[in-house]
Parts: C-alpha cells; sequence; structure tokens
C-alpha cells in the first residue's frame, strides 16, 4: 500500500459458498481485514450471470453486501444492448451498478486459471502431436501450454485409451491425488495403453505427480492419498515414491543430466518450482537423474529420473517447458524421430509472450470499465 496506488486482492470462486463459508478464508474474509469494497464478476459465458450475481448477493451477510460496490459481467458475446435490460433490473433487485462489460475475445491467449479452456490447443494442422493425459484431479497442467507455441505442435488433453490415437508424445502432468488417479487410469485401461506405447518406443514424460506414476511403486502406509494404501506405478522409472504428512514447496533451478536427446543441453539453466507431496527417490544408484541440482556446497544433487535411452524422464520440478531452448529441443528430438525438418527459426521467448498478451488483455479491460463510476467508488 506503501508502494503503489492500487492493490487489487483476486478471490477465488464464489464468496457465497454456503457449505464452505467456516473456512473461507479468501473471500469476503479479507475485505472485511482490511476494509476493502469488493468488485463481484461473472463469467456470463456459462450462462446465468444475472442469477448467480443476485443469488450471490442475497446470501451474503449485510455486512458483507454493503461491501458489493459494483458488478462487472465477463466474457459477453453480442449486442450490448441486448443485455442492458438486465443490467437495469439487476441494479433495481440490489441497488448496485454494473461497472463494466467484457466482451469475449476469442484471440486471447493466456494461462488458465481453474480449468482446461480447451481439450486441444496449439497448430490445427500438427507435424507434432503431444497426448497430455488429463488426470480426474488434474493439477498445474498450464506447464504443457509453453508448448503450443511452437510451430507445428498441438497439445490434445485426453481422457480414455480410445482417444490416446498415435502420438508422437504423452505426458503425464500434475495431479491433486496421485494415487487415486493411477488407480483410475489403471481401472480405464489408459495406464496399460501408456505402457504399451513406451515399450513402443513412444517418449513418455512425467511431471510430478505424473513422475510419481511412472516409478514402480507409491507406498502410502499412513493413507493420505486415498483410502488403498500402497500400489504399483507404470513400472516406466526405476524409482519409489513414499508419502508423508506435509507438503514441499519451494523454487527449484535445476540443469538438464545430458542423458538421452531431451536431456542433452546440460549447461542450460532452468528455473522452475515444486508443490508436491511424497518424495520420489531412485531404488538404486544406477538409476540416471533426469536433471542436476545445485546442494549445499556447490554439490551436483540428482533430480528427477531417466531411462538409458533418454526417451522417458520424469521429473518433481514444474516449469520445465518455459524454458525456451528446453522446450524447442524437446520439439525438435520429436521432429527428428519422424524425419521432419528441425525447426531453425527464432525461439519463442515465452516469457515475452505471456507478457504481450496480459498487456493486450488489460488495454481491452480498460477501454470496457466505468473509470468515472469506479473512481467514486474507490476514493
Amino acid at each position: 500500500s506503501r508502494s503503489f496506488e492500487r492493490v487489487v486482492i483476486e478471490g477465488a470462486g464464489s464468496p457465497a459458498e454456503v457449505n464452505l463459508r467456516e473456512w473461507d478464508v479468501v473471500n469476503m474474509a479479507v475485505a472485511e481485514m482490511v476494509d476493502a469494497p469488493v468488485l463481484l464478476v461473472a463469467d456470463i459465458d456459462r450462462g446465468g450471470a444475472i442469477a448467480a450475481l443476485i443469488g450471490t448477493w442475497t446470501l451474503l451477510t449485510d455486512g458483507e453486501r454493503r461491501r458489493i460496490k459494483g458488478f462487472i459481467i465477463n466474457k459477453f458475446r453480442g449486442d450490448p444492448r441486448l443485455l442492458a435490460p438486465a443490467l437495469t433490473f439487476l441494479q433495481e433487485k440490489t441497488g448496485i451498478p454494473t461497472v463494466g462489460v467484457i466482451p469475449f475475445d476469442s484471440a486471447l491467449s493466456l494461462m488458465e486459471e481453474d480449468t482446461l479452456a480447451s481439450r486441444s490447443i496449439g497448430c490445427g494442422e500438427p507435424e507434432i502431436e503431444i497426448a497430455v493425459v488429463e488426470h480426474r484431479h488434474l493439477s498445474n497442467f498450464t506447464d504443457l501450454d509453453p508448448l503450443a507455441v511452437e510451430p507445428g505442435v498441438t497439445i490434445r488433453y485426453i481422457r480414455t485409451p480410445a482417444q490416446m490415437g498415435s502420438p508422437d508424445a504423452v505426458i503425464l502432468p500434475g495431479t491433486k491425488n496421485t494415487v487415486g488417479d493411477l488407480r483410475h487410469h489403471a481401472e480405464s485401461g489408459l495406464a496399460g495403453r501408456i505402457q504399451k506405447l513406451a515399450g513402443e518406443g513412444v517418449p513418455v514424460v512425467g511431471l510430478c505427480g505424473g513422475y510419481q506414476m511412472m516409478g514402480k511403486v507409491l507406498l502410502d502406509p499412513d493413507h493420505l492419498e486415498s483410502d488403498h494404501g500402497d500400489i504399483e506405478g507404470l513400472n516406466l522409472l526405476e524409482v519409489v515414491t513414499q508419502f508423508r504428512p506435509g507438503k514441499i514447496v519451494k523454487q527449484a533451478g535445476v540443469r538438464p543430466s545430458g542423458q538421452g536427446p531431451f536431456l542433452q543441453e546440460s549447461d542450460l539453466a532452468i528455473q522452475g518450482y515444486e508443490i508436491h507431496s511424497g518424495e520420489t527417490a531412485p531404488l538404486h544408484e544406477k538409476v540416471f537423474p533426469a536433471f542436476y541440482r545445485l546442494a549445499q556446497g556447490n554439490v551436483l544433487e540428482g533430480e528427477g529420473a531417466t531411462t538409458r535411452s533418454g526417451l522417458i524422464f520424469g521429473t518433481s520440478v514444474h516449469g520445465i517447458f518455459e524454458e525456451d531452448r528446453f522446450r524447442r529441443q524437446f520439439v525438435n528430438v520429436l521432429r527428428a524421430r519422424k524425419g521432419l525438418p528441425l525447426l531453425t527459426g527464432p525461439i519463442v521467448n515465452y516469457a515475452q509472450v505471456q507478457d504481450t498478451e496480459i498487456g493486450r488483455w488489460a488495454r481491452h479491460v480498460e477501454d470496457h470499465l466505468d473509470w468515472p463510476v469506479l473512481e467514486k467508488l474507490f476514493i
């Protein structure tokens, strides 16, 4: 507050979920702590936005309702004149003005926050197709978004063996429940399909929970992940995961180990982060690490694991594909395996792409908010 004119506190989900109010510390509770006015935003593209706004307003306490100073309608398609009667009704019902109607922007390319916007992203006519396993408890799915900016690449999220097709690579992303999702994949036949593709030489990559799934066994004696206890992994990597109380949350800097085609650039510094339950460790000393991290005393410490060929690897580190050179190397290895020419054009600066989109989106929002009203509300 000392450094900026405005501080925006973003809530999460609905502030009026009656079954969660006792534990909700991210919405109205924060606004009350800092005595902040509140704008309530509704996604009209999903339908029922007016009912959601009135319903939310009704379910709040009297004190919380007094904090609501304006409504914003997001992702509106069509003629705003057709929406005008609804906004008039909304204000008559609640006494709260609508301070902005943000048009839907189909060209927007930003990381999604909570759910997948599409089951397929990237090139419409792909030369390289990557299948990403959509776990039931999928998390950190934006780890794969950077791959979609590479020319000729499409990312497909798949749930069943039938949807797998014949991808050029398979990626198992993070999950909020590794054991439960792995059991589901085994029962659906998806686990067997992944193992078959790996046996045929298709590259398979695991990130965080996906990496844990690729090991020999997942040990959960305290039933922290599910009621089922220990479970056999996909047997693609010689590692074992032990679940313990608590969660590992930290920044992580690693470099590729040099083992295999994907991990060749061993001088490349990759900055990411870890957020996971359970610790994954090699079963024996002969397991090849996928990456190295700098431990205390400048000692290199192995991170992740890979096979001798390097076509199968896993890591606990999120964000590896945001490193531009690593991502281009990954895609070019897939292209070489198909006999396609390597990408030799400028490497896409993913961070710059995201900054450009955020700036464009900010201007789009700015153009559709009622600033005179907002200034009066928040002075």
